[in-house]
């Protein structure tokens, strides 16, 4: 408990995968919609398909990328408490 108060325990790691998994799937719906969108007026065309096929590929691929820089921070900052602590006990 004492960690926690002292932000030596990061809770925000968990928070982020929540953040991830709902980014994904507004992502993935949001592609889908744009996909059968009918932009031109003349109905559902290629440019719709190809572009909201993008949406999903890329923009999971970078909404991936960007949490998982976030969450690398975090492991940077737990891995280097662990090392406070060795040195410590030493």
């Amino acid at each position: 408990m004492k960690d926690f108060f002292a932000f030596r325990k990061m809770v925000t790691t968990g928070l982020i995968k929540l953040g991830y998994f709902l980014g994904f799937i507004g992502i993935t719906v949001g592609g889908i919609i744009f996909m059968f969108l009918d932009i031109s007026g003349e109905g559902i065309g290629v440019i719709s398909i190809v572009t909201g096929l993008a949406i999903v590929l890329f923009g999971n691929l970078l909404w991936r990328i960007a949490c998982e820089t976030i969450i690398l921070r975090f492991a940077m900052h737990s891995m280097l408490a662990d090392v406070r602590k060795f040195l410590e006990n030493r």
